[in-house]
């Protein structure tokens, strides 16, 4: 059915001696219409001179010309008026907007769409459509995107029905090409997809209702976590400074025994010092007596022989030594407290690395390097369009053929190749790429490898699942079913994979955060082996973490670094040092 479309420009209804839109209008001689007052000042001023002309046509006229009320034109105008012309004006379409299909010049932005004309309007000439089209035979619908969309390219027809099986709208003559597929009109799809977007909505609002939720209990955690460490840093401190006393106090304590010990062995020096004085004086007087003997002639000297036989016969001096390893036990005994705070240390503080809050999902960064494998490409497997560098870490595609011999690991016909490490457990591992477009995947391995065809590509098939990273487009891919994906991704791509649960995550990796793209719901029953597909002038590379990885500092980090901060964070307190601490040291 043919219908007529009338182009209306809104500078016809302008008067063309103040430029807006008519009031009053009058029609003269000539046709042309003007504002009444308008034309009647122009009149004045031709008076003067005796010559009326039209102000568009110049056409001139002997007389003042008779001029009447344009009842039409005003009754348009006063319509236009009513619909808020300049309101309309000022509303035009945007790159992403439906434009009017009537307005020429400057498009204004469309507000409605007639499904019989074909057509989008804006206030103004929708107001001229429906005066065309009275009692509402046509069905007019609010706009909801691009006309032209809705519209089939090979039919020009409408598309009012919709394809379940091809999720698509087609129209009523595409039907012939979707034999054995569920069609339904765009009313009942709308119905669905009402009931689908209520389900969707009711999740999320719980999703939402849960994460507000776990914030609130995050947050009572964090308060009742600062309340704890303020509490124990008081308890740690006391705990300390009664420690601090303690050991002085057995500092005092070895102190008075080494300085009794010392005082001890003073006075017994000086008793064997006064004997050894006295023996001194007693021989010097003996040795004196012998020599008066001698030196005498006299019988007496016969009598006092037997001095000298008992002087011969005095016993030697004792030998002296000094023992200086007496304080070897004292010296052992406090050695030993040194080295038994040390290991309390040690103990203490390996015991407080265990995380205070834990959650059931993995949400930060640190959380999946925990989970963290190492892989690196099997290079029996990459195909002859691409080379392996950095140490099997990294595929470049190159635009000439790498040589390379036959090997039935190998990827013959796609720019593909597969890791060595087959994963069957929680793994995590991170993958930078670059340039139009590469597949990041996992695979089984047995996926075809020789032959050619769509299907070998990495997400073709049944045996792998893949997230396709590009310029122009987003989406996963499994069996030859593609899903778009809403999220913008990163140059930088993490991958957690729960083999158990049949999991496969992809996340945005930047400045430390994750962001899920993606999950990946499915049934594994072999190892699964990550694999990459590299387009032309693209790359990717596994990230490996050494001494790059920025991880969160743990205690036992702590303890490394400085041994001040280690008996901060122990709980020596827990030890139970003896109060006698004489008893500690052998006599």
């Amino acid at each position: 059915m043919a219908e007529a479309r009338v182009s209306v420009d809104v500078d016809w209804f302008k008067c063309a001696i103040c430029l807006e839109l008519l009031t009053d209008p009058v029609s003269i001689n000539c046709g042309h219409s003007f504002c009444n007052s308008c034309i009647q000042l122009k009149w004045k001023k031709d008076a003067n001179t005796g010559v009326y002309s039209c102000p568009l046509c110049r056409q001139k006229f002997t007389s003042r010309s008779v001029h009447g009320r344009n009842v039409i034109l005003a009754d348009i105008v006063e319509r236009m008026r009513k619909v808020s012309l300049h309101t309309a004006v000022r509303q035009l379409a945007g790159p992403d907007d439906e434009q009017c299909y009537v307005c020429t010049g400057e498009k204004i932005k469309a507000v409605k769409t007639c499904l019989v004309c074909l057509a989008s309007y804006c206030e103004i000439h929708l107001n001229l459509h429906n005066e065309l089209n009275p009692r509402n035979k046509h069905r007019v619908i609010n706009v909801t995107g691009k006309l032209q969309d809705k519209i089939c390219s090979y039919h020009n027809n409408l598309k009012d029905v919709y394809c379940c099986e091809d999720q698509k709208s087609v129209c009523v003559y595409c039907v012939t090409n979707h034999k054995g597929h569920r069609i339904i009109n765009n009313h009942a799809a709308r119905l669905e997809q009402s009931q689908l977007f209520q389900t969707a909505r009711m999740k999320f609002e719980q999703r939402i209702e849960e994460t507000e939720n776990m914030l609130k209990t995050l947050q009572t955690a964090k308060e009742e976590f600062k309340s704890s460490t303020q509490a124990l840093e008081k308890d740690s401190e006391k705990t300390f400074e009664d420690l601090i006393s303690l050991i002085r106090n057995q500092q005092c304590v070895v102190r008075d025994m080494i300085k009794a010990r010392e005082q001890k062995e003073s006075q017994r020096s000086d008793r064997i010092q006064m004997q050894l004085q006295m023996d001194l004086v007693k021989l010097k007087n003996r040795s004196g007596e012998l020599d008066h003997l001698n030196d005498t002639d006299d019988i007496y000297f016969l009598q006092r022989m037997p001095l000298l036989y008992a002087a011969s016969e005095c016993p030697p001096p004792p030998k002296i030594t000094v023992n200086t390893c007496i304080f070897d036990d004292l010296k052992r005994s406090v050695s030993h407290i040194k080295t038994h705070v040390e290991q309390i240390c040690k103990y203490e503080t390996a015991k407080t690395e265990i995380p205070l809050i834990k959650t059931s999902t993995l949400i930060t960064r640190e959380d999946f390097l925990r989970y963290f494998q190492p892989l690196t490409l099997d290079s029996k497997t990459v195909n002859k369009n691409l080379i392996l560098s950095e140490n099997n870490t990294k595929l470049t595609w190159i635009n000439c053929v790498n040589p390379s011999s036959r090997i039935p690991e190998r990827f013959t016909f796609l720019a593909q190749a597969l890791c060595k490490q087959g994963l069957s457990t929680c793994r995590y591992w991170e993958v930078e790429w670059g340039g139009p477009q590469v597949y990041i995947a996992v695979a089984y391995k047995g996926i075809q490898r020789r032959g050619c065809g769509s299907q070998l590509g990495l997400g073709h098939n049944d045996k792998s699942w893949s997230l396709c990273c590009s310029e122009s487009r987003r989406f996963v891919c499994h069996n030859f079913k593609e899903t778009d994906v809403l999220e913008q991704i990163s140059t930088r791509i993490g991958i957690f994979l729960d083999h158990k649960a049949g999991s496969l995550s992809f996340y945005n990796v930047s400045n430390n955060t994750m962001s899920l793209i993606h999950r990946i719901k499915a049934n594994f029953t072999e190892p699964l082996y990550p694999g990459f597909w590299v387009f032309d002038s693209s790359y990717v590379r596994l990230c490996q973490f050494c001494e790059n990885v920025t991880q969160q500092l743990t205690v036992k980090d702590i303890k490394e670094l400085t041994k001040e901060k280690c008996n901060v964070i122990s709980q020596f307190y827990l030890w139970g040092f003896s109060p006698n601490a004489a008893s500690l040291f052998r006599t």
